[in-house]
């Protein structure tokens, strides 16, 4: 299993606090790649794709086409706020592997729906809204290629969420979900850190609290009044 952290070169900003974070809620955490369009500037440690000026999904698409191992997909305003639940997420590799499943999502949200005797994942069946989803979600790496190489009306995260859900109805795999109101999840975290180009005060917060040194001059707060 290999994170990948979907970025770009407009949300360099981001890799700072989403990696503290990462090492610090999950130090144990699979090796890292870094999926971009633009170098950059500082990889954290982390390998680092770069797929050039095209859409997030054919960026995507491009990394997933190489990758050799399960892909733990990450975006990187999804700041951890909490200590990783490693048994949950071995669990659900676990269960993607008997299954044979496309996509295990470990975010409830949307939670799974349909039973199958797991006592913390559910099937999500084909026509669900938001069946694929951005929040964290394992991977294997030749259904999220099919997945993200047919999203090419826009290309967006949006795209692949809402027209790659409809996608997925054709293709064989199933596609499991944790237990919506389940608790503890297997992670969490902020949903999200920066919306619509601005950061959200939560960020800021989290970052204060763990004295995380953020540049914020790169983009304004959604509370931000104009000046």
């Amino acid at each position: 299993m290999r994170l990948a952290v979907a970025t770009c070169w407009a949300y360099r900003d981001a890799l700072l606090p989403f990696f503290y974070l990462l090492d610090k809620f999950w130090p144990t955490h699979p090796e890292v790649t870094i999926v971009t369009d633009e170098w950059c500037g500082e990889s954290y440690g982390a390998d680092v794709y770069q797929g050039g000026r095209k859409t997030w999904c054919q960026i995507l698409a491009g990394y997933a086409k190489e990758a050799k191992e399960t892909i733990l997909l990450f975006q990187d305003d999804f700041f951890l706020t909490g200590p990783v639940r490693q048994d949950l997420i071995d669990h659900g590799l676990q269960e993607m592997n008997i299954y044979d499943a496309g996509c295990v999502r470990l975010y409830p949200c949307p939670g799974g729906i349909e039973r199958y005797g797991d006592p913390y994942f559910e099937i999500v069946p084909p026509g669900t809204r938001y069946r694929i989803s951005c929040q964290v979600s394992l991977f294997k790496p030749a259904y999220l290629y099919t997945i993200a190489s047919k999203c090419h009306d826009h290309g967006e995260a949006s795209d692949f969420e809402i027209n790659g859900s409809i996608y997925s109805c054709d293709l064989k795999e199933p596609v499991l979900a944790f237990k919506e109101k389940l608790s503890p999840t297997p992670l969490n975290y902020l949903v999200s850190a920066i919306s619509r180009g601005k950061w959200e005060p939560a960020a800021r917060d989290l970052c204060e609290l763990y004295g995380i040194p953020v540049d914020w001059s790169q983009r304004l707060f959604t509370d931000a009044v104009d000046q």
